[in-house]
């Protein structure tokens, strides 16, 4: 639910992700956050290894003290809207828990 203003007041308004499948889905497996006493930033981002094809690449890999990940997104959130975000992943973790649990009896 989303929380519409409507002359000064609000109500909630059911928000559909029907179109959220016409996006491409984007893989991120490195995070950062910040905050301050106003908002909170995520950044998400995605790092592969580099590709050694021979032995001085290797050596190069070897030395390399950081990488640099493709940002993919940025995201600016409240504080009440990042407790949401916590509450949703929790949620979801939870949920695939209790699924995987259901399919191991099944078996």
């Amino acid at each position: 639910m989303a929380k519409a203003r409507e002359d000064g007041g609000s109500r909630d308004i059911k928000v559909d992700w029907g179109r959220a499948q016409e996006e491409p889905v984007q893989a991120v497996n490195v995070f950062a956050a910040q905050a301050n006493p106003h908002f909170h930033l995520l950044n998400l981002g995605f790092i592969a290894p580099p590709v050694a094809v021979d032995q001085e690449d290797a050596r190069r890999i070897n030395r390399l003290k950081s990488i640099q990940p493709h940002v993919v997104a940025r995201i600016f959130l409240t504080p009440d809207d990042m407790q949401k975000l916590v509450q949703i992943l929790s949620d979801n973790i939870e949920s695939r828990q209790r699924l995987f649990e259901g399919l191991k009896q099944e078996e």
